[in-house]
């Protein structure tokens, strides 16, 4: 695993495994600004070897997007919306780490 999706993945595992429910929303909130930043270095990062750089710039960008996304669902506190909006986080996630590690 590329070292920029090792530390996104190190802050989302925690969260993403959480039992569902309002501390999972609170902890996942709270750590909104963390799994922007690492997104974010992803995005800006260099292909790993073997990668498609096209498919890793496009897999980044959708992680980024989805984490924005992921944000205004929590400054709108909407609860109805939050898992949805997670799960949209992991598996973007797991497109990135697949364009990572091709054949894999």
């Amino acid at each position: 695993m590329p070292p920029t999706l090792a530390a996104f993945h190190d802050v989302l595992a925690p969260r993403w495994h959480a039992a569902k429910g309002p501390e999972r929303m609170h902890d996942t909130c709270g750590a909104i600004d963390e799994l922007a930043r690492d997104a974010d270095a992803a995005a800006h990062a260099q292909p790993p070897a073997g990668a498609d750089a096209r498919a890793w710039t496009v897999e980044t960008t959708r992680l980024v997007g989805a984490v924005s996304e992921l944000g205004d669902t929590c400054k709108a506190n909407d609860a109805a919306k939050f898992e949805d909006a997670f799960a949209t986080v992991h598996t973007a996630f797991h497109a990135a780490l697949e364009t990572a590690s091709p054949g894999r």
